[in-house]
């Protein structure tokens, strides 16, 4: 009987193992993602960046401390994913603005 359970108890764990792992390749195929993200005067970039702790966000430089400008990145696996976190982010009501930081431009005959 003691089996039984033993074997009941492994057969349950062991598909939240295999979960587990998904989640784990998930993240490891995530990558930095550079947004630039302009806060509220009165708001502190520490508690906003700890506030969104679940996308990975993290002050890298201040861009304009005059206009609470801030060079940021988030971890994210694709482009919808990016969205997704620029359109939450942006619901946070100590953030004015929030955009892709584009660092490559494109010159009109194609060359980068």
């Amino acid at each position: 009987m003691r089996n039984l359970g033993f074997l009941l108890v492994l057969f349950l764990a062991l598909p939240a193992c295999k979960g587990g792992e998904k989640t784990a390749r998930d993240n490891m195929k995530k990558k930095e993602v550079e947004l630039i993200l302009q806060a509220r005067k009165s708001a502190d970039i520490s508690a906003v960046c700890l506030a969104h702790n679940d996308v990975g966000l993290r002050s890298k430089k201040v861009l304009s401390a005059r206009m609470g400008t801030w060079l940021v990145s988030v971890m994210s696996s694709n482009d919808e994913m990016t969205e997704e976190i620029i359109k939450n982010l942006k619901k946070d009501m100590d953030i004015v603005n929030v955009q892709l930081n584009h660092k490559e431009v494109e010159i009109r005959d194609g060359r980068k």
